[in-house]
């Protein structure tokens, strides 16, 4: 499995330096943010032009585009055909889809039947591009809270297509005792990629979800609701083969504390050298 870096806070960066960045923290690849305000804004920039430039500056370094992280959410906008088209032409196997949100108690249904016929509609682009798109599950808002809700919206859908793009830390805000590894199982098969990170509940007066004060910060990954060490020991039994993906967004209002750029990087590499020790575990 290839680890890479989301670069969703690394969008001043061009493509060299990026690739000298991801390097030297010792990734093989870079999660590459495809989207409004991303490294290739799609709104200002061609994704069929830039990214091939991209990859190719990248592959100098040593660098692999693991996977792309996009806001597509349907196959009707000319945008999402050419990306994935371009995707597949570059080797690039993977990628991440956008979001629905959750509309409150008793949409649960008329959500559902909109996320099955968009995917549905993803689905022979995807195919015949040698494509593979995973959802995410996110906590609190999303649609898709977590795995389980997720793989009922892909029911009827090819698995060669759409999968899970399951993300250690928000499965645990979900499911903090055991439920996030009946998740992780009953998911197993459909796992295309996995997100890292850690999150943490926090009492903050006046925020959170119906302002009753307690709002999840992502905190560093030996600490936090995710067991990773517990969770490792469940990924060995898979048969998982993805890109994983580290989601180092301490540089915003969710993180524990807000980072700089150079902050960022140095806890990514606290964070890296704590999977991989607990990997070998």
């Amino acid at each position: 499995m290839e680890l890479c870096m989301f670069t969703k806070f690394l969008t001043e960066m061009d493509a060299d330096t990026l690739g000298k960045t991801m390097k030297d923290l010792g990734l093989d690849g870079v999660d590459l943010a495809v989207r409004e305000d991303g490294n290739i804004d799609i709104n200002k920039q061609s994704v069929s032009k830039e990214l091939p430039k991209f990859k190719e500056t990248l592959k100098k370094h040593g660098i692999n585009i693991s996977m792309i992280t996009t806001n597509i959410v349907d196959a009707g906008p000319a945008l999402a055909r050419e990306t994935i088209e371009t995707a597949g032409k570059l080797g690039i196997k993977y990628m991440k889809l956008g979001y629905w949100d959750w509309k409150g108690f008793g949409t649960y249904h008329e959500t559902a039947a909109v996320i099955k016929k968009a995917l549905k509609g993803l689905e022979p682009i995807l195919l015949d591009n040698g494509v593979k798109a995973g959802v995410h599950p996110h906590s609190v808002w999303s649609a898709a809270p977590n795995a389980n809700h997720l793989l009922r919206y892909l029911e009827g859908i090819n698995e060669k297509a759409v999968g899970v793009y399951f993300d250690v830390g928000h499965a645990f805000i979900e499911g903090s005792g055991n439920g996030w590894a009946h998740d992780f199982e009953l998911a197993q098969d459909r796992i295309f990629m996995l997100a890292v990170k850690n999150l943490a509940w926090y009492k903050m007066e006046g925020e959170g979800n119906g302002k009753n004060g307690w709002v999840f910060r992502l905190v560093p990954l030996d600490s936090g609701l995710a067991d990773i060490p517990a969770f490792l020991k469940c990924l060995k039994k898979t048969k998982f083969d993805g890109p994983v993906s580290f989601h180092s967004e301490y540089k915003e209002w969710c993180s524990w504390k807000v980072l700089n750029t150079k902050e960022m990087l140095e806890q990514t590499k606290v964070d890296l050298a704590y999977w991989k020790k607990s990997m070998k575990a």
